[in-house]
């Protein structure tokens, strides 16, 4: 999802103890370039709430590459409703952080 009203980017990756995978997940196993950062991370939308660890990763955009980029690695969607149904895998954030 595009969010203009964020500065969020945060993709699912995984969630732990999922046996089968009903959508594309980020994952981070399968990256040589992932490096967690041990940080948590945690924001609140109208329809719940989502929260994991912040990581760096190589991400590519179309031909826009971002090294060692850092985002929001979420493994926790159970508190955002319908999360499941919904056709979208993260969260890319096109607004401006505070000021």
């Amino acid at each position: 999802v595009f969010d203009t009203g964020s500065s969020n980017f945060w993709v699912a990756s995984k969630p732990r103890g999922l046996q089968v995978a009903q959508r594309p997940y980020y994952k981070p196993l399968a990256s040589h370039t992932h490096e967690a950062t041990g940080k948590h991370f945690q924001i609140e939308y109208g329809d719940g709430a989502v929260s994991g660890e912040y990581c760096r990763d190589d991400v590519a955009l179309g031909h826009l590459e971002l090294p060692n980029f850092t985002f929001a690695e979420v493994n926790n969607t159970r508190a955002l409703n319908n999360f499941d149904n919904n056709k979208f895998d993260g969260v890319l954030g096109l607004g401006f952080p505070r000021l």
